[in-house]
């Protein structure tokens, strides 16, 4: 019993641990997010200035404006790729504590099983047998109706 108590309270500390760990990394995610969205907005806003700008062509871009589309669409995905990151991690974190809690149950279980009929009882049901049924098809004799048939 010593060896289960010892695992439950190991797994016990590492829940807490996560738990305290998911609040700052919930701010982390959504100051990520409002990140990715402003940038998204400041690319959109750039890239439309620039397409008003030269009339919608891409060849009339100087080396300067193009270098700053670049800087905006760098700066975008930064903070997208950033965001996915942040965002797996609270997944990831998530998923070790769903993890930890199993744990911690099923280690209780086998430290201390239950008890004949105190558990969920299962029960075999066996199938009906099927009607004997034949799947030829019926032959009448010559010159007599159906039985069913009003004739």
């Amino acid at each position: 019993m010593d060896t289960f108590e010892g695992l439950i309270e190991e797994a016990q500390v590492a829940l807490r641990d996560l738990t305290a760990a998911r609040p700052a990394l919930a701010v982390a995610v959504e100051t990520a997010t409002r990140q990715a969205f402003e940038a998204a907005k400041q690319f959109e806003n750039l890239s439309l200035r620039v397409a008003r700008g030269t009339r919608h062509g891409a060849d009339e871009l100087t080396p300067a404006v193009g270098g700053l589309l670049d800087h905006a669409r760098r700066a975008r995905d930064r903070a997208n790729a950033a965001q996915s990151v942040v965002q797996r991690q609270l997944k990831n974190l998530d998923f070790s504590a769903e993890l930890r809690r199993s744990e911690i149950r099923q280690l209780g279980l086998v430290a201390d099983p239950p008890v004949e009929g105190r558990g969920p009882h299962f029960e075999v049901a066996k199938r009906p047998k099927p009607p004997d049924v034949v799947a030829d098809n019926i032959v009448f004799p010559a010159g007599k109706p159906p039985p069913d048939s009003a004739a």
